[in-house]
């Protein structure tokens, strides 16, 4: 389903002056899954994007993760 999205989403975005903002939160996917999907679909655009993980640090420390962010320029 996310492979189809992020298909239709390439076609879409213009080759210049577009970026795409892709939040993956809580779909258990890991920033693999989400660079290999960029790589797939944005080949000319995937050694600008950038991967990180959306999480929250509990107040005794722990830190709980929630998601993959990406953005490609």
């Amino acid at each position: 389903m996310i492979n189809e999205m992020m298909k239709c989403v390439s076609e879409l975005l213009e080759p210049e002056n577009s970026f795409l903002v892709l939040n993956t939160y809580s779909l258990g996917f890991s920033s693999l899954i989400i660079k290999n999907l960029i790589e797939e679909h944005f080949e000319k655009r995937a050694a600008s994007a950038e991967i990180g993980e959306i999480y929250l640090q509990a107040t005794s420390g722990v830190v709980l993760p929630l998601g993959v962010v990406a953005r490609i320029k």
